[in-house]
Formats: structure tokens, sequence, C-alpha cells
């Protein structure tokens, strides 16, 4: 009896360590199971974020290159290609998918916001309070909770998207400010309207966590059960053997599920391995010693060392000149990953790289990973672009110089008119007609800077080389070096079809170019000649036309070239003067002018010899005058004058020309005032004249009010630079004849009757 109530009591505290271990084991695989959910679904979730920032800083930029070099369409928009949200979203449903073809249940995936382009990401109740925290507490970076769905228990785990910052707005901004594809496809007013500085979306994935409870439970019976059985084995020893069998089969088991992982592991590393070698990134893997232990195809190509001869070598053995800025880059990585731009020359080439470190460590050993990018083209590219915009701004400043300059030649201009219309003293009068024509030169300077300045396409015309190089030249001679000196022969007054502006452009890149070889000093030859090509010389020279040509000759004594250079002349971006500021274009854009005009280029050069450029251009009959010019002889008349300028200067000189001729004037320096005394008496007037560059309206504009009170009223509209009218390349709507200033004495009159007669 008392070794039965023995046996009793070891039974039963053998029965309540059993419970009480089993509670403890289900708590910790309870917690083991939930990290492994966790860790899958962090996984899942930052593929997606991976996907979301290769499409956003490689295709992006991509994108964005493309579109400021012209190969896109300003607005041009797909979210196929460029929506980061619905290509993520797409391939989260392709992924749902292959689970449910493998048996697995869908996980829920969603991109939420407050203000969404597509109605499907929305966000919810739940999704918008983890919006407010994310905005509220930006030290959040991850939410995670077991949340119950209709009846389901998931895992949900949620990270913000993304936080709205100056370059987001081009898409997520102002909705006229975005490119016109991306506006048509979205009408609503979802996607715009962003703020910078808020986080604007949540990414939220929910995975089931029911089976990982009933798991849980299943194990912890399973194991609770094993320790009562162990129990019963220490009570009944004779069950023990029994025990042992069953424990060596479970490890049997164990073993052959073990190496089942293993050979899956073995197979995700040769995946892997492919995908590292295929990249088009340069991937250099390091031990601790810097001995080369990855060496992928990309590295291969860029190299042309094998990854057999690259492996176990030092850095500086097959990577010269990047040797030193990536082991810098090692010693001085503090975090996860360490980045950096240098330029390097490699296989004789001097390139700018990104390199990227990735510290590793394997069994205990410590090393890295380098990736290494050739972004030459990319940053010559963006410093082209940079170059372009700084021509553009100054041919924009040119125009508006040159409107407040003409206003004041309009002034000197006119007064000096009437100054010689008096009685004079023969020494006063000719100072006075020395100043006219000062101001005739200055008019003359004026229209030239402009024509250099000019952006844009423009109309070809039949137009003289030989007058053209004249222009150029007196703008040249004030920039180039007083020690070259400038010889022209300009043989030839016959014409080619080209634009002016182009074929100014040429000139002074040509001149500019063989003055920077000349830097102690020199001589500098223009030559206009006409030649006949013959059909020898066309097809040695690109297969160009034959016949009558124009040639336009560029000569310097300057330091001459070697083969080397003269062969990469034409390339874009190649240049031997980066130590001056050159950018490699000039040369590319006169060679591309001169193909687009039908000609071609022939140079000649040797080191110390000098350099000469014959440009050879087809000859073009000259165009017919089809516009008639505008009178310079005081007109006399009575009509009634609305004259509206900005400056008070040339108000008065209009008051007192044409009140000289008989003209009633009415002047004004204000187009409110203007526009206030026409609407009040619309017939007191005969015809209007306006500048258009004013403050408050522009000439045109007034123009289109004046119409709207008498269509019938004639309308002149003078301007010296209007990069508006410029574009429209025409006559804007309400004017009746369009002037170029300064109009000032008796041709001022002669506009007058002119815009009459037409009237």
């Amino acid at each position: 009896m008392t070794a039965w109530r023995s046996q009793l009591r070891i039974a039963s505290l053998t029965v309540a360590f059993a419970l009480a271990a089993g509670a403890i084991i289900h708590l910790a695989i309870q917690r083991y199971l939930l990290g492994e959910a966790e860790e899958s679904v962090q996984n899942v979730l930052f593929t997606q974020r991976g996907l979301h920032r290769y499409i956003q800083e490689v295709m992006h930029p991509e994108y964005y290159r493309a579109l400021g070099s012209g190969e896109v369409d300003p607005g041009y928009y797909a979210p196929q290609i460029l929506s980061s949200s619905y290509m993520v979203r797409r391939a989260h449903a392709l992924y749902n998918e292959e689970r449910v073809r493998a048996g697995l249940p869908p996980i829920y995936y969603k991109l939420a916001s407050n203000n969404p382009r597509n109605p499907l990401n929305l966000a919810d109740a739940r999704e918008r309070e983890l919006l407010r925290r994310f905005n509220e507490d930006r030290s959040l970076r991850a939410l995670h909770e077991i949340v119950t769905v209709d009846g389901q228990e998931y895992l949900e785990y949620s990270i913000p998207f993304l936080e709205t910052t100056p370059p987001c707005l081009r898409c997520h901004g102002r909705r006229q400010e975005a490119p016109a594809g991306l506006a048509a496809l979205y009408p609503g007013g979802g996607g715009f309207g962003e703020q910078v500085g808020r986080i604007r979306a949540v990414e939220t994935i929910r995975a089931p966590f029911e089976g990982a409870r009933r798991l849980g439970w299943t194990v912890t019976g399973a194991l609770s059960a094993g320790l009562l059985f162990f129990a019963g084995l220490v009570l009944f020893n004779g069950r023990l053997r029994r025990s042992v069998r069953e424990r060596t089969r479970t490890l049997q088991a164990e073993v052959a599920e073990r190496r089942r992982a293993e050979a899956e592991v073995g197979d995700l590393k040769d995946s892997l391995s492919a995908v590292v070698t295929a990249m088009p990134s340069m991937l250099v893997g390091l031990d601790k010693a810097g001995r080369v232990t990855l060496w992928n195809q990309q590295a291969e190509r860029a190299t042309g060392r094998s990854q057999a001869e690259a492996a176990g070598k030092e850095l500086a053995e097959v990577l010269p000149g990047l040797a030193a800025p990536l082991l810098a880059l090692r010693a001085g990585a503090e975090g996860p990953s360490s980045r950096e731009r240098v330029d390097a020359e490699v296989d004789g080439r001097r390139r700018c790289f990104d390199l990227l470190h990735y510290p590793l460590t394997t069994h205990g050993v410590r090393g890295g990973v380098f990736r290494i990018d050739d972004v030459t083209e990319r940053v010559r590219g963006e410093a082209h672009q940079a170059q372009s915009q700084k021509l553009e701004a100054i041919g924009t400043l040119a125009g508006g110089i040159a409107h407040d300059f003409n206003n004041v030649l309009s002034a000197i201009t006119g007064y000096t008119q009437l100054a010689l219309e008096q009685p004079l003293e023969p020494g006063l009068r000719e100072d006075l007609q020395a100043v006219l024509e000062a101001s005739h030169r200055a008019t003359a300077l004026t229209r030239q800077i402009l024509t250099f300045s000019r952006q844009g396409p423009q109309e070809a015309r039949p137009v003289q080389p030989a007058a053209v190089a004249r222009e150029a030249l007196k703008l040249l001679r004030a920039s180039i070096p007083a020690t070259v000196e400038i010889r022209a022969e300009l043989g030839s007054e016959a014409s080619v079809l080209a634009d002016p502006t182009d074929l100014h452009r040429v000139l002074v890149n040509l001149c500019t170019n063989a003055a920077a070889a000349m830097r102690d000093g020199g001589l500098l030859e223009v030559g206009v000649s006409e030649v006949d090509l013959d059909a020898a010389f066309a097809a040695s020279h690109g297969h160009c036309a034959t016949g009558r040509h124009v040639r336009l000759t560029v000569r310097d004594s300057g330091v001459g070239m070697t083969p080397e250079v003269k062969a990469r002349l034409f390339e874009p971006f190649f240049t031997t003067r980066s130590d001056q500021g050159g950018t490699g274009m000039g040369l590319a854009m006169v060679h591309g002018i001169v193909q687009r005009m039908g000609g071609t280029i022939s140079v000649a050069s040797a080191p110390g010899k000098g350099s000469t450029f014959d440009v050879y251009l087809p000859v073009r009959a000259p165009a017919e005058v089809v516009e008639r010019g505008v009178e310079a002889e005081g007109q006399a008349g009575t009509e009634r004058v609305l004259f509206l300028d900005d400056e008070e200067a040339v108000c008065r000189l209009a008051e007192r020309t044409l009140g000289r001729l008989g003209y009633r004037v009415s002047a004004f320096t204000a187009p409110a005032t203007a526009l206030a005394a026409f609407e009040a008496a619309p017939q007191a007037f005969d015809v209007a004249v306006t500048d258009m560059t004013m403050p408050g309206l522009t000439g045109d504009e007034v123009a289109r009010r004046l119409k709207a009170h008498r269509p019938d009223l004639p309308v002149v509209l003078c301007t010296g630079y209007s990069e508006r009218l410029a574009a429209e390349r025409g006559r804007p709507a309400g004017v009746d004849l369009l002037v170029t200033k300064p109009v000032v004495g008796a041709q001022l009159s002669g506009v007058i009757r002119a815009v009459l007669a037409r009237a």
C-alpha cells in the first residue's frame, strides 16, 4: 500500500512537472513561431521595398535622363514602367498566383494612402491610423501585431512607404505641373497635392497565423505527451527500450529533413550565384587579406581578365586604377554599406565610377563585396545639361538687356534727329551726326547679340556667309587676345541655304578654338571663297553633293593636332582643354550644323604647324525680298495716335516728332492708364502704337484688349526682344504690324502711314 502511494506521489509530481514544462515549452514555441513568421513577412515586404527602390533609384533617373536628352516625349507617362506602386502591386499579384499554384494561402499586401491615384490603394480605417502614427512619430520604423480579420488570425507587419521629397512633387505636386501623360491617365485629384516631409503611404503585409498557432499547440501537445511518456518510462522501466527506438526514428527523420533543407540551400546558392554573375555592375569580393574572392562577368568584360585570372590576386594587380579608392572606402566604412564617386583611369581611359562597399562576414572571416558602376556618360550628360541651361540663361539675360538698351537708343537717336533739324553750327552738326552714327552702330550690335543668343529652331533661308563672317569677326575681336592677329579674305558674296544663327555659331566656335590653340599669339585667317567639288572629292568626304560650293576657311598658326586627336575631333564630350573649362561639345555642334546644311568639313593639321578647317556649303540663289520695308522719310498726317511705352523719354520723343508732322498724339507710360483712356472714348483714336515688354501687361495683351473694343483699330507692336514671340514664330493676334525697335523720328511716321494704308 505504501509503495503504491509512493508511486502515485511520484506520478503526480511527474505529471505536474510535465504540465509546467509543457506550458513553458508552449510559450517558447509560440515565440519562436512568431519570430519566424515575422522574419518571413519582413522578407516579403523588404523584397517589395527593394523593387520600389530599384524603380525609383534606377529606372526613374534613366527616364529623366532620356527625358532631358529628348529621347522621350515630355508628356509621356505610362504606369506600367513609371509607377513603382503599380509595378509592385502587379508583381505581388503574380507572387500570390505562384503561392496558390503551390498549394499555399495568398499573402495580403497593400500600399495604402489617404490620397491615392488608384482606388485599390485607398487606406481603410486601420491603415489611416497607421499613417497617422508614422507621421506623428518619425522614430517608428515598423508596426506589427496579430489581428483578426473575418474570424481568421493574421500576422500584420507595416512600414512607412515613402517620405515626400521635392523631386516627388514632379508627379505628386500640383496637377498642372505634372507630365501631360500622367494628368491624362488620372483625371481625378488622386495622387496630387502632396506636401514635402509627409509620409504619404504605408506598406502592409498580412500573413495567416492561425496555422502557426495550431502548429504550436500540436508541437506543445506532442512534447508534453513525450514528457508524460518519459515519466511513464521512469515509472515503468519496461517501456524504456521502446521509447529509445521511437526517439531514434524521430532523430533519423530530423536528419533526413536537415539534409533536404541543406540541398535546398545549395540550390538557392547556385541561383544567387547566377544572378550575381549576370549583374550589369562589376562585383568584386575581397577577403580579409584583400585578395579577390568574387569576380563576375561584368568585371571580366570591363577589365579583360577572367575569373580564374583574378581569383586570389590582390586588388592592385587586377584593378590598379581603382585599388586605392576601393581599399580606402573599405577602411573608412562605418555602417552596413559605404558609397563614393571617384575619377580613375581604367584601360587607359579616364572614367567616372560609383563605388559601393558591403561588408560581409562568412564563417567568422571578415571580408566584403564592392559594386562598381561606370557612370561616365551619365555625369557628362548632366554636365552638358547644366551647360545648356547656362547658355539659355545667358540668352534670356541678353534679351532683357536688349529691351532696355533699345529704349535708351530710341531716345538718343530720336532727340539727336530732332536736334539735327535745327539751325546748327557746322562743328556741332558734325558732332551730332557722329552721335547718330554711333547709335546706329549700337542698334546693329544689339541685334548681333540677340542673334547670337537666340535659342530654338530657326528657319533656313538664303544667306551670305561673307556677311555673317563680317558680323561675327566684329564680336570676336573683343574676346580674342590682342596677341592674335585676325586677317579676313572674304572674296565671295555667294549665298547658301542656312539659318544665320547656326552659321554664326559655326564661325564663332571655329575661331574660338583657333584662338585657344595660339596661347602665345599668332595669326588667325578667315576666308570665304567659291569652289567646284568633283565626284572624287564628294566620295572622299562622306558622299557630299558635287558642284558649286562656298568654302568657309578658318586657319590658325597654333600648336596643331596629333593624328589621334584629329581622329576624335568631332566626338561629343571629347576635349583637350578640360583645364580651361572645355566641354567637348563645340566641334560636335559644328559638325551637326554643317551636316544639317548639306555640307561637309575638311580638317588639315599637324603638331606645331597649326590647323585649317574648311567648311563646304552648297551655293543657293539669293531669295527675293517679299516684305515691304518702311519708308525712312517723315510723312505728315492728321490722325489721332495712342502711343504706349514704359519709358517717359520715348513717349515725349514720340509726341514731339509726330506732333511736328501734324499728328495728334496721346502718350502713356502705363498700360492700365492707356486702356482706361481708350475705353472711355474708343472712337477718339485712329491708330495705336504700343511697346511689347512693359510692367503689368505686355504689348500683345494690350493689342487684344484694344481690338476687343474696336476690331477696326490699326495696332502697331514695337519689340526689341521677346522670347514668347520667338516661340510663336509669327505676329500675335490683334497686331496689324510688327516692327523692331528702335523706331524713332521720321521712321515712326512711316510705320503709321504703312499700317493705315493696310487698314
